[in-house]
């Protein structure tokens, strides 16, 4: 269930990518490549590169779970979790109006929320945007992944180390699972 066999691959279709990912890329197996990146304590790296490689729906599935599980540690109860479940309910059934909902609690969450941020990666995972009075344009892909990174950055930055360490690395072992088994 990746999207790109390589990080070379990955690269090519997302140049903007390394902007995330301060690692050069090589012809590994995507999964080889991410768990590389963990081994070495690039956990910021690797967390950017897994938002990449998974599919856009198991990357929302991906951050929402994160969030949760960091929100859940942390005891930041005074988040709202509606932009999560909205987001979830997103990726039980991927429907249009599912989409939309979550774009609304995007656009009236607090931006600052990572759970703000998953509805986000739903809401940027399909569709069209339009600005203004412009012609809708399709949603870019890179799109999802980046809001995914940024919730879980806002989470993993609330956590002070080594905690911060150890529930990055749980997140990436989840996310590899994710792609290694789908939903």
């Amino acid at each position: 269930m990746v999207r790109f066999e390589t990080s070379q691959a990955l690269f090519e279709a997302f140049p903007e990518a390394q902007k995330s990912i301060a690692v050069e890329p090589t012809e590994e197996h995507s999964l080889t490549f991410l768990r590389g990146l963990a081994a070495k304590g690039k956990l910021e790296d690797a967390v950017a590169f897994c938002a990449y490689v998974l599919p856009r729906r198991e990357a929302v599935w991906w951050a929402c779970r994160t969030v949760r599980a960091f929100l859940n540690e942390t005891a930041n109860k005074h988040f709202d979790v509606r932009p999560v479940e909205i987001a979830e309910a997103w990726v039980a059934q991927p429907e249009e109006q599912r989409r939309l909902a979550a774009e609304a609690a995007r656009a009236g969450g607090d931006p600052d929320s990572p759970t703000t941020w998953t509805a986000a990666a739903a809401a940027w995972a399909g569709g069209a945007y339009t600005a203004g009075n412009s012609t809708p344009v399709a949603m870019p892909q890179q799109l999802t992944a980046h809001a995914a990174i940024v919730a879980i950055q806002l989470c993993s930055r609330r956590v002070g180390m080594p905690r911060r360490g150890t529930r990055l690395r749980t997140c990436i072992d989840e996310g590899i699972k994710l792609a290694e088994t789908g939903l």
